[in-house]
């Protein structure tokens, strides 16, 4: 993993409503390809402080549990995202929530 500080780093969250997905994207350092496998285990880290390696597994195992999911994509030097999807809301779920479904 590349770790440098980029003091301009910007984050852009997109919600796509159509495709029920929600992507969180920065312009930060990104992640190294052999990495990406290993973000969503339990306890793994990359060196840095502070960190139980829990909460990218946490996030996974209850996309999982909704019946969605998330995943990483990055490019060294240019950016991170995270994507997560969400399932249909089904019409019934719908109704007792007084939503419109997307």
């Amino acid at each position: 993993m590349l770790k440098r500080v980029t003091p301009n780093t910007k984050i852009v969250i997109t919600v796509l409503a159509n495709t029920r997905q929600i992507v969180v994207r920065d312009t930060g350092p990104g992640i190294a390809p052999d990495a990406i496998p290993k973000l969503f285990d339990s306890f793994y880290t990359s060196g840095k402080q502070g960190g139980t390696g829990l909460g990218l597994a946490y996030c996974k195992r209850t996309m999982k549990a909704l019946g969605g999911d998330i995943q990483c994509r990055s490019e060294l030097g240019k950016y991170t995202a995270f994507v997560l999807f969400f399932p249909k809301v089904s019409k019934e779920l719908n109704s007792i929530l007084g939503a419109q479904a997307v």
